[in-house]
């Protein structure tokens, strides 16, 4: 069971709660103790102290202290803001407490309130029983024990007292020495020889640096600011004591690891000091300075850790010595000096203890050409003074204490106390030869730690400059290396980035300037700005590793600009990062031959000359830069940067079909050699070229190109049965022009304006002018095979047709060479390539061309290995999603004229995704593109040149859901979208297509009609779109139109069917499972049936179906290119009524995003055929949040 203390104890143990206190609120209560703040001040019998204190509050705080025996521990509260413990107010109270107790007043409080109760009287409820108070932070300012016991010493004896020369061994003052024992290391300080005398062992000039490398490894970090002893409030004690008074004794002894003191008391009389005794640990003793002092605090702190001392036995139980806390040497002996007795050692002349300091510095005296470091001494006046023989030097935090005879008196170092001490110990000589490196790297950090008198001539020759930045370049690893350095004066460029030594630079024969380094860091800022502009950056070295066309750039742009305020270096020694200062100019010489063309281009300056092999490889490097044949390096110009990627497929291509390998060669470099589809790309280059030469048959080719309206006119074929209409008798010349030269193109005239009858209409000039030596093929859709042989018939009779079709086509090909004819479909092409590929073709003519866009095709394969000795593509869209698929098309029409695939891809591809210019200028790259192809493409379009066509009307015609249509609408929605976008995030955009799809196919098919679905619950629901169309139709049917009704799914067509049979309207269908397409066209075009239920895949392309006026699309299709066409069955040569187009749309729903998307598609072909637009893009993680967004 916990005990109450006894009041005895309470007295003893209450300084605890002074102790814990700060320096700072120690005074701060102290203050408003002596200042009378403390009232109603009252201790109860549960060791319970309560009082009221005065402070900046209107109202007193009110402050409890009290004895916990839980916690075995005082606590404290008070009401002021305070977070610390304890307060200056706790601290007042206590101190105020303490001093009437002494004085003898009764401060018993009402007996019957005691303990913590009586604590609540006077503040309120007290903290929790137990809580521990924290312990007080260390620092500085504050007086307190290291906590650790001090290293065993070896002297008993009194005073340390040093020879000269700094011997390790301490000897008493007087008497016999004290029994050896093992020395210690030697710590960081040596006693100072006296002025004048020799240093024992001084270093030679072998061993200077040794030596001042001890020193300042001894020594501190910095050099703090010097003060003098404070005394306290009282200043010097003064007056003696009174005789008959008890007094405490200390006693300082002096070891080579620091200072010790012995602390004991005796009784002063008439003959002086009695007997002295080890005064105990005891807090509030009579023995020890009055408790309000910091002396008592600091003293009181020593009792606590006494270290035991071998020189006396038993002495940690009789005499102890007690160390001195770290840091608080020169705080102790100036409390110190408020006692009347002090000794040194065991000495029995008390010291006297100073207040006035001398002062001693570091000083280099010259020694002929040589330069010796060692101290002089001066007093508080200025005098020179040598510290007497036999004197101690005892090492403070800012003095030096000497102490010789009875004074003890604080010597202010202006630096580092340990290194004053090094010094003077053991001075150092260093030769005149050293002197600058020791000047450069030793003064500065000595002079950091202490003031250092330097001679008058040197003085002068250490001087104030700005920094002189520097660049450094050099070739390290095939890395350009640049370095930003500093020199000063006339001295050479030593200073790096992140040297923080030497703070003195030479800066000539002997001159040293003192660093700036805010000089410094303002040009280091600039040198890393300039390095952000070619985005490079210093690595941990501070230097910059360039390589490519990064360092090329550097040299060329950001090197001159930095080389108009620095000074630069290691230029000339570069060997691969030379770099031309003249512009090039480049030269281009282009001749034809039977069926290719030689193009010879060679860049020159004044540095060297450059070839097209030297452009391949810089291409290869991907690089701006061409090597001459110098070697130098040489910024190719900005004209030329758009045009070489065009010319860099033809180049590769040429080199690997000569074996060629190696570098660049300028002399002896034979032309590159280009097939006659490349003249394109030889008037590219010829158009920027500085000089250039083709010959007569390259010139006579670019006038027939440049001069499209000019193509001469043909006369038409006799045995031709149609009436063309001027533009159609233009785009028969356009063929024959291509014809006449040798050339192959893509007619790309709109859906409708009679494509097939352009063609039958040259393919019958050639058979009579007698030039079709063989026949002709042409690949046509499925669907398309009647309608050839029928508009055959009717326009060109004289052709022999023949169709490569049907299960039982085999033996036709034995008969193919008799007719002039030959059709076949795109499906049959591959599985009769072995037949097909057997002979040679008049014309290859590829009708709806976008068939064959995916080059990965069989198809397409098939498509490549024919052999014709002229091709042609039909079709109105010649590029559909991407710009891939003209790059399909020319490949079976010119291959190799767009270089390969990859390249391709990699050079025009990227437009697509990128915005469109706000300025309104096309893409350089799509600009290139077009000009490329433009020649081989000829399209009109309806509203161009067709004026006579009758007018057609596009309506859009929204359907608002159903409720069940609705509601199962945003179930799915709710659902893929969740499931979609999650599965993009997972796994990207290429991988989730298929998840894709299926959601946009399920939501499409939900605002066609819910039984598309077969999804129990809304089987039977009904549709909007199903509504609308019922209308429609029966409004059509109802004036006697006829209507052309087109879905993706045949599913909805099947739906559309049954609708059709229940109204009792007659109906034809036509998908990919009808066989007699050509009798169920007849029938529409000639009968009287109303509407023509048509799959989109199946028959949206090359059918006339001019019998119909209206067109319903049910669903919308993604490419508006398939609708059109669509639409073009009915809108074309040989309608005569207005043609309605409606589009079925349900509102609210991805239907009516998908008519947004559809504009975009229709900027890709606008860019490439119309000049003026931008290329597609493909689908986007933004695109797919924008078409499954709920609304």
């Amino acid at each position: 069971m916990t005990r109450n203390p006894s009041f005895d104890e309470v007295l003893e143990s209450l300084g605890e709660v002074l102790e814990a206190a700060p320096e700072r609120i120690f005074w701060r209560g102290r203050d408003y103790a002596d200042d009378g703040r403390v009232l109603d001040l009252a201790w109860g019998p549960g060791l319970a102290l309560r009082a009221q204190v005065e402070g900046t509050a209107r109202e007193p705080y009110r402050v409890a202290v009290w004895w916990d025996p839980t916690s075995d521990r005082w606590q404290a509260t008070c009401s002021c803001p305070y977070e610390g413990w304890p307060c200056k107010h706790v601290v007042a109270a206590v101190l105020r407490f303490l001093d009437r107790f002494e004085a003898g007043e009764d401060l018993l409080d009402d007996p019957g309130t005691t303990g913590p109760a009586a604590a609540a009287a006077g503040d309120g409820t007290p903290p929790p029983a137990g809580a521990r108070p924290g312990e007080p932070a260390g620092g500085p300012e504050r007086v307190m024990a290291s906590g650790e016991p001090a290293r065993a010493v070896a002297a008993s004896g009194p005073d340390r007292v040093l020879a000269p020369g700094g011997p390790d061994r301490a000897v008493p003052s007087g008497g016999s020495a004290p029994a050896p024992a093992p020395s210690p290391p030697p710590g960081p300080w040596a006693s100072a020889p006296p002025a004048g005398s020799a240093p024992a062992g001084r270093p030679g000039s072998a061993g200077w640096r040794a030596e001042v490398d001890r020193w300042l490894e001894r020594a501190g970090p910095e050099a703090p600011a010097g003060r003098g002893p404070q005394f306290g409030r009282d200043g010097h004690p003064g007056a003696g004591p009174q005789p008959g008074t008890d007094q405490v004794v200390v006693r300082l002894y002096f070891f080579p690891d620091g200072l010790r003191i012995a602390i004991h008391r005796a009784r002063w009389g008439k003959q002086g000091l009695g007997k002295e005794r080890p005064l105990p640990f005891d807090p509030l003793s009579p023995w020890l300075p009055s408790p309000a002092g910091p002396l008592h605090r600091l003293l009181f702190r020593m009792l606590e850790h006494p270290v035991p001392h071998p020189g006396r036995p038993g002495a940690a139980t009789y005499d102890p010595l007690y160390e001195i806390p770290p840091g608080m040497v020169d705080l102790c002996l100036e409390l110190l000096g408020r006692l009347p007795f002090v000794f040194a050692g065991d000495g029995h002349e008390p010291l006297r203890i100073e207040h006035e300091p001398y002062r001693v510095e570091v000083v280099a005296v010259p020694a002929g050409d040589d330069l010796t470091l060692t101290t002089r001494w001066f007093t508080g006046d200025g005098r020179p003074w040598s510290p007497p023989a036999g004197s101690v030097g005892i090492p403070g935090e800012r003095y030096l204490w000497v102490q010789w005879g009875p004074v003890l008196r604080p010597v202010l170092t202006a630096g580092d106390v340990a290194l004053h001490l090094a010094v003077g110990a053991r001075p150092v000589t260093v030769p005149a030869a050293e002197v600058p490196d020791f000047i450069s790297r030793y003064l500065p950090r000595l002079q950091r730690r202490a003031r250092i008198q330097l001679p008058g001539a040197l003085q002068q020759q250490i001087r104030d400059g700005a920094p002189r930045p520097v660049i450094l370049l050099s070739e390290q690893e095939g890395a350009l290396v640049v370095e930003l350095a500093f020199a000063y004066g006339d001295g050479e460029p030593s200073i790096r980035a992140g040297d923080d030594e030497p703070a003195l630079v030479p800066g000539g024969v002997r001159v040293w300037y003192r660093r700036r380094p805010d000089l410094e860091r303002a040009a280091w800022d600039q040198f890393a700005a300039a390095m952000a502009a070619v985005d490079a950056g210093p690595g941990p070295d501070g230097r910059v590793r360039l390589s490519g066309d990064q360092a090329l750039d550097f040299l060329a742009e950001t090197l001159p600009r930095l080389a108009q305020r620095w000074e630069v270096r290691g230029q000339e020694r570069l060997v691969r990062f030379r770099v031309s200062r003249s512009p090039l100019r480049s030269q281009v010489r282009v001749a034809t031959g039977i069926d290719w063309l030689d193009l010879d281009v060679t860049f020159a300056s004044p540095e060297g000359t450059a070839g097209w092999e030297a452009l391949l490889d810089a291409l290869q490097r991907h690089s701006r830069y061409v090597r001459l044949d110098s070697g130098v390096m040489a910024r190719l110009p900005e004209a030329w940067l758009q045009r070489l990627g065009v010319l860099a497929e033809h180049a590769r291509h040429h080199r690997r079909r000569r074996g060629a390998g190696g570098g660049p060669r300028s002399s002896g470099e034979e032309p590159l050699r280009l097939s006659r589809w490349a003249f394109g790309v030889a008037a590219h280059l010829l158009e920027a070229a500085d000089r250039r030469e083709a010959d007569e048959g390259f010139r006579h080719l670019a006038r027939l190109l440049d001069g499209f309206e000019g193509i001469p006119e043909m006369p038409l074929p006799r045995g031709l049965k149609a009436r063309l209409r001027p533009y159609q008798v233009r785009g028969y010349h356009w063929l024959c022009f291509l014809r006449d030269h040798g050339l192959h193109g893509i007619l790309a005239d709109d859906m409708g304006l009679g494509k097939t009858v352009q063609v039958l209409a040259l393919l019958l000039a050639e058979k009579e002018a007698g030039r079709a030596a063989a026949p002709s093929l042409v690949v046509v859709p499925t669907s398309l095979v009647f309608n050839w042989v029928e508009e055959a018939r009717r326009f060109a009779p004289d052709l022999r047709v023949l169709a490569l079709t049907g299960p039982r086509r085999a033996p036709l090909f034995r008969q193919a060479g008799e007719y002039d004819l030959l059709i076949t479909t795109y499906p049959l092409i591959w599985r009769d390539i072995a037949h097909l590929e057997a002979r040679d073709y008049h014309y290859l003519i590829l009708d709806e061309a976008q068939h064959v866009k995916n080059p990965d095709t069989q198809t397409w394969q098939a498509l490549r290995r024919l052999r014709a000795r002229h091709r042609l593509a039909l079709t109105g869209t010649p590029v559909e999603n991407h710009v891939l698929d003209l790059w399909a098309l020319f490949e079976i029409l010119m291959p190799g004229y767009l270089g390969r695939q990859e390249a391709f891809v990699r050079r025009y591809a990227g437009a697509a995704a990128e915005p469109a210019p706000t300025d309104g200028r096309p893409d350089p790259r799509v600009a290139e593109l077009r000009r490329r192809v433009f020649p081989f493409i000829l399209r009109r379009v309806k509203d161009e040149v067709a004026r006579d066509l009758p007018p057609r009307t596009e309506v859009v015609q929204y359907c608002e859901m159903l409720p069940a249509q609705r509601k199962l609408y945003r179930e799915l929605l709710a659902a893929y979208r969740a499931r979609v976008l999650a599965e993009v995030d997972r796994a990207g955009i290429a991988r989730s297509r298929m998840t894709i799809l299926e959601a946009l196919l399920r939501l499409r098919q939900a605002c066609c009609h819910p039984a598309l679905l077969d999804l129990p619950g809304y089987r039977n629901a009904g549709s909007a779109k199903l509504e609308a169309f019922r209308e429609l139709v029966h409004h059509v049917a109802g004036g006697g139109g006829k209507v052309l009704v087109f879905s993706q799914f045949t599913s909805m067509l099947d739906i559309l069917q049954r609708e059709l049979d229940r109204l009792g309207l007659g109906w034809e269908r036509l998908d990919g499972r009808v066989r007699n397409r050509e009798e169920r066209v007849r029938r529409f075009q000639e009968g009287d049936v109303p509407v023509f239920l048509i799959s989109l895949k199946a028959g949206g392309t090359g059918l006339n179906l001019t019998a119909a006026s209206y067109v319903i699309h049910y669903d919308p299709w993604w490419n508006p290119a398939v609708e059109e066409q669509a639409t073009g069955r009915a809108h074309r040569i040989g309608q005569d009524r207005p043609v309605f187009s409606y589009k079925l749309i349900t509102r609210g729903t991805v239907e009516e995003k998908i008519l947004q998307l559809q504009e975009q598609k229709r900027a890709l072909a606008g860019a490439l055929l119309a000049g003026d637009g931008q290329l597609g893009k493909d689908l986007t993680r933004e695109d797919l949040e924008f078409l499954l967004a709920p609304d």
